[in-house]
């Protein structure tokens, strides 16, 4: 039903960025509608759909930040790998807050990839802001009942899980190795980036934070169906802009595979990617990139993102096995 729900507020923006015909700041306030449509499944805090709300301010002041960052573009590389870092560590306390955090840092690749001056970053975080909030307000006046119980986390339950972690010295160096893993592999996401001359390069270091995992064995499950949900998505999308490039048929386009990326949001990773995928890559292309180069980069982009994650996880597992740390077989 939320589904349904999340649906409204995306077409609202578009009627509205189609008839002014600014596709382009629609395409930015869809952005923060669409996350907050995700964060009404998720759970966190006493409050009712506290997590769209969190997500949502949170992007439009990453956002803003990144904005301003992507200047500089060593201290944009610096604030990617301490995001990745970040998200990495909150991913062993609750998954529901990592959900919040991996918007903020997706908004922060996002945001530094465009970077602009104080106007450009201050109107770019005003438009997710905008989206978000109006989504928010969309399925709120759906829902009509905000005193379901959704607490998950309390401040006293990751106060005990992170003292846990502390006294725990196997849980304390998986923790550490969590952020070293999530920083190292954002820096090598950053080294293919300039060794292959990635546009839309934030597709990689967007893939490495949500497909990095503690083990070698379900990172690489991850990767596979990225990739495999990455390819058949671009496969489909190109198709669909062959047959008709319309703005107003993919718009509808747009919401369709939106409605069915909520729909499909615990289901399998591999889909749920293909109409993700779909969503991105029509995105583009309404806004007038050619669906070939967003592709081509969103291919090798998500390979880029996979392949630095596995690379990092196959060098720790050698690192501690001659080190001794794990039992050679």
């Amino acid at each position: 039903m939320i589904a349904l729900y999340s649906l409204p507020g995306i077409i609202i923006i578009y009627a509205v960025g189609l008839y002014f015909d600014s596709i382009i700041y629609t395409s930015i306030a869809a952005g923060g509608a669409v996350t907050a449509g995700y964060g009404a499944n998720k759970k966190i805090l006493k409050y009712p759909l506290a997590p769209m709300f969190i997500a949502v301010i949170g992007m439009s002041i990453c956002a803003w930040i990144g904005s301003l960052t992507g200047h500089f573009f060593p201290l944009y590389i610096l604030g990617s790998m301490m995001f990745a870092s970040l998200c990495a560590l909150v991913a062993l306390i609750d998954q529901n807050a990592w959900w919040i955090v991996i918007q903020w840092a997706i908004a922060f690749f996002v945001a530094g990839y465009y970077a602009g001056d104080m106007h450009a970053a201050t109107q770019r975080a005003f438009f997710i802001l905008i989206g978000g909030l109006f989504q928010c307000l969309c399925i709120i006046f759906l829902l009509r009942k905000l005193s379901f119980h959704r607490n998950i986390m309390k401040p006293k339950n990751i106060l005990r899980i992170l003292k846990n972690i502390h006294q725990n010295i196997d849980k304390k160096i998986r923790f550490s190795a969590a952020a070293v893993y999530a920083f190292l592999t954002v820096f090598l996401c950053f080294v293919f980036i300039y060794l292959f001359k990635v546009e839309y390069y934030y597709w990689a270091t967007m893939t490495a934070v949500l497909i990095l995992k503690p083990d070698f064995v379900n990172t690489f499950q991850r990767v596979k169906n990225r990739l495999i949900g990455t390819f058949a998505g671009i496969m489909i999308a190109t198709g669909l802009v062959l047959i008709d490039s319309s703005k107003y048929v993919m718009a509808a386009e747009i919401i369709i595979s939106l409605y069915l990326c909520y729909a499909m949001a615990n289901q399998s990773y591999a889909i749920l990617t293909t109409f993700i995928t779909i969503s991105a890559v029509l995105m583009f292309a309404i806004n007038g990139t050619p669906e070939k180069l967003v592709a081509v980069n969103r291919i090798l982009a998500t390979a880029i993102g996979g392949i630095s994650a596995l690379l990092v996880m196959t060098l720790s597992l050698f690192y501690m096995k001659i080190s001794g740390i794990i039992n050679k077989s």
